[in-house]
């Protein structure tokens, strides 16, 4: 027998008013992180010098790491199957994924062991907005901006080198898996920092921070099966640099995608939780 018309009708309307939210919902997130991002731009161009100083410095620390590779490949030819362009663009791109968390996701997180020390996370728990969306876009890293376009140039360039025909279909889900990376890292950080609710004062938490992510600078054929176990699987850095890497320079790009979707997700849903 068919449904009753009035239900229909009632389901029919429930599914429109969930889309209409959720489409109203995304144009108020997109709304909000404009305006922050205007706020912030604002304040740190009120010191350009600092601004350009902080941006250049930051981009000279990341490329010591490249010294160090070529320190390492003037006694080897390879590591673990991966030439020395191949390991420099990994290092890069791990670079690109973390510059793209740093903007504006991870400067709200570092401070919420703060925050909810000093009592002021309640002003953002009461506010008509997600406090996680709130927390993820109220304090962003301007200066992280010059810091994204070099290593994304770099890196370009890098995959040329290694391989003459780059296809924009590989350049695309290269941007993707980065921004889909750096989505999947901070779900881990929120993960982390969210014990701060129980342990309250969590002043070295960077250390942990930085040891997972300096962990996909490196090949995950190099780590002992146990330990790529840890840092590549259940901490799933891989979609940090390796993934993006591999489709850059001709890897499969709707697995990796759809792989990297489905860990977003997963990893997004237990941070939530």
């Amino acid at each position: 027998m068919d449904r009753n018309p009035c239900v229909n009708l009632q389901n029919s309307m429930e599914a429109w008013n969930s889309n209409l939210y959720f489409r109203w919902g995304m144009r108020k997130a997109i709304r909000l992180f404009f305006i922050f991002f205007k706020i912030n731009w604002m304040q740190e161009t009120e010191y350009r010098v600092n601004l350009l100083v902080n941006s250049l410095m930051g981009i000279i620390w990341s490329f010591t790491f490249i010294l160090f590779v070529q320190v390492i490949f003037g006694h080897v030819r390879s590591i673990a199957g991966w030439t020395k362009l191949e390991i420099m663009l990994l290092s890069v791109t791990q670079m690109l994924t973390w510059g793209v968390m740093n903007i504006s996701l991870l400067p709200g997180m570092s401070n919420l062991s703060g925050k909810i020390k000093q009592g002021s996370l309640d002003m953002a728990l009461v506010k008509p907005v997600s406090p996680r969306l709130l927390m993820a876009i109220a304090d962003q890293n301007i200066d992280g901006l010059l810091y994204i376009v070099v290593l994304f140039v770099t890196a370009m360039t890098l995959a040329n080198n290694i391989n003459n025909s780059l296809l924009g279909l590989s350049i695309g889900g290269y941007i993707l898996l980065v921004i889909l990376g750096a989505f999947i890292l901070s779900n881990v950080y929120l993960i982390i920092h969210s014990t701060a609710f129980w342990l309250i004062d969590l002043f070295n938490i960077s250390h942990l921070n930085s040891t997972i992510a300096n962990s996909a600078q490196f090949p995950p054929e190099i780590f002992n099966p146990k330990i790529r176990l840890v840092f590549c699987y259940l901490i799933p850095t891989v979609f940090i640099s390796t993934v993006p890497t591999k489709v850059l320079l001709g890897g499969s790009i709707l697995p990796s995608v759809l792989l990297a979707v489905i860990i977003a997700i997963f990893t997004f849903i237990i941070s939530q939780m």
